[in-house]
């Protein structure tokens, strides 16, 4: 059912999954990265004169194809317009803010502060190569054809809204001291989170078939019920939705365990980093000595793997026993991998479970794309 459109621009094809943990980039050329959901003014006075900064080269990705490498992000833009100066400005961002004193997280509330969305949506977009050179003889507009999503429960109420501000966002970013580009985006689909993974399942079930989608994040769990009708997935109403059950409530527990530990309180711009480390089994320092985190951040994993799964099955009522598959997907979907698989009906995990929503993204927006040009065709050949 998938397949990208390649090509010399396919780098201004881009897909961004701005989650409250992680933010998740991807370009129809491949290229995919993965960095926390966390913003910092840039120090104002280095004392140590860049010694300890990023080169220039640490924004190239060729050199370390893991998604998750992150080398630390120092980020300027200088935004065009006048409702987007807020943005201006150097910054952390990703594992480096997270560390930074000025830290300021993704809000675990319904709509995320504009300004910290929009600041990551560039970096991000910049990461995975987006953007046209800022200067020279090829500098111009970027035309960069962006697909983002909403969580379901939020995405009636708040889609065009954010269409219209990032159909008017323009900026000149620098990552690194790399080359400068201006960025600016020519379409924007908003899309409902969770509905891109059914899109590139390599084949569906046949005619009639009823799948349910799970996607799993950090302040937000998203599931839908399709029907598959002449090959393709349609929506069944009244069975799909947001739950605000996710790794967030992983992260309060390893946060309290901290507390408990050290008297202290873990400061929430440290909360998703720290609650990676402590799943992986690596101990967290604490004045010089180690914390054994871990048995709390599986338990509570556990807990609210179970608790999701719960609460999709009731949601689904006599529908579940219909269910010919479940697709689980998304970063919390692994960690609550062995919960979701047991008692969601029919599970598996999609291949790629992290960026299988940006990839479904970059198909409707190729699909789109590829419909206009037709139109614009058609309407040619009629004059």
């Amino acid at each position: 059912m998938f397949s990208f459109v390649g090509g010399t621009n396919s780098n201004n094809f881009v897909a961004v999954d701005i989650g409250y943990g992680m933010t998740k980039p991807m370009s129809a050329a491949g290229k995919k990265k993965s960095i926390y959901s966390c913003v910092a003014d840039a120090p104002v006075d280095d004392l140590l004169g860049g010694f300890f900064r990023p080169s220039p080269n640490d924004n190239s990705d060729d050199k370390n194809d893991d998604p998750a490498y992150d080398p630390g992000y120092l980020v300027r833009i200088i935004a065009e317009n006048e409702n987007d100066t807020a943005i201006s400005g150097e910054y952390l961002v990703g594992k480096a803010a997270s560390k930074s004193p000025y830290a300021t997280p993704v809000n675990l509330s319904p709509e995320k502060q504009p300004e910290i969305h929009d600041i990551l949506l560039l970096s991000a977009a910049y990461l995975v190569g987006a953007g046209a050179p800022a200067k020279g003889s090829t500098a111009g507009v970027s035309n960069t054809r962006l697909a983002v999503g909403l969580p379901l429960a939020f995405y009636k109420h708040q889609r065009h809204a954010l269409k219209s501000r990032l159909e008017a966002l323009a900026a000149r970013v620098q990552i690194n001291g790399g080359e400068e580009r201006r960025i600016d985006f020519s379409r924007v689909m908003v899309l409902p989170q969770g509905a891109g993974i059914v899109l590139v399942q390599n084949s569906l079930p046949e005619d009639g078939s009823i799948v349910l989608v799970v996607q799993a994040g950090t302040y937000t769990t998203e599931y839908i019920l399709l029907e598959v009708k002449d090959g393709q997935p349609v929506p069944i109403e009244g069975y799909h939705n947001s739950l605000t059950t996710g790794l967030h409530l992983v992260h309060r527990a390893v946060a309290a365990e901290y507390q408990r530990l050290t008297g202290e309180p873990l400061d929430q711009a440290r909360h998703a980093i720290i609650t990676d480390q402590a799943l992986k089994g690596k101990p967290i320092m604490h004045n010089g000595k180690p914390l054994d985190l871990t048995p709390t951040a599986r338990r509570a994993a556990i807990q609210t793997g179970k608790q999701v799964a719960n609460l999709i099955n009731s949601r689904l009522s006599h529908m579940r026993s219909s269910i010919t598959t479940t697709y689980v997907a998304g970063g919390a979907g692994m960690v609550f991998k062995d919960q979701l698989l047991k008692m969601l009906p029919a599970a598996e995990l999609t291949e790629d479970p992290l960026f299988d929503d940006c990839k479904g993204y970059l198909y409707a927006l190729q699909e789109a794309e590829m419909e206009a040009a037709s139109a614009a065709e058609a309407t040619l050949k009629e004059e």
